[in-house]
């Protein structure tokens, strides 16, 4: 509440929502944590942000988390997979339940999904923003 409640009390710029990364991650690193999908807790954070998260990175690779996929869906969050070394089956598991981003995993050793962007299911509507493309 104090989270949601700070977001609506700034001054000059204003934050149209926020896009939490994690905590719902297969791989450590960055300060993200690494928990398997809850979506008890997931309703703890959305409850805390006051209707502000508009986006959630997780891991397709993250013990239950299409359930989370799901709720997140059903509050109106952008799904967003990242930091996973997911296969192509958990990944397109992931955009069926919803996510529709991908970020940090082409050209990426460490965080990327096997294969291109090419693999994701033709008829998803899905956005990529590689981490480089040399």
């Amino acid at each position: 509440a104090a989270l949601a409640g700070a977001l609506g009390d700034s001054r000059g710029a204003r934050a149209p929502g926020l896009h939490l990364e994690g905590p719902f991650l297969a791989l450590p690193g960055a300060g993200a944590s690494t928990l398997a999908g809850d979506v008890g807790f997931l309703n703890e954070i959305l409850a805390a942000a006051g209707g502000r998260v508009k986006a959630m990175s997780i891991s397709p690779d993250t013990p239950n988390i299409l359930p989370v996929i799901g709720r997140l869906v059903e509050s109106g969050v952008r799904v967003f997979i990242t930091h996973t070394r997911a296969g192509v089956e958990p990944a397109r598991a992931a955009i069926d339940a919803g996510a529709r981003h991908a970020t940090h995993f082409v050209r990426n050793p460490v965080h990327r999904l096997p294969g291109q962007p090419s693999e994701v299911p033709q008829n998803q509507s899905v956005s990529v923003i590689p981490r480089s493309l040399a």
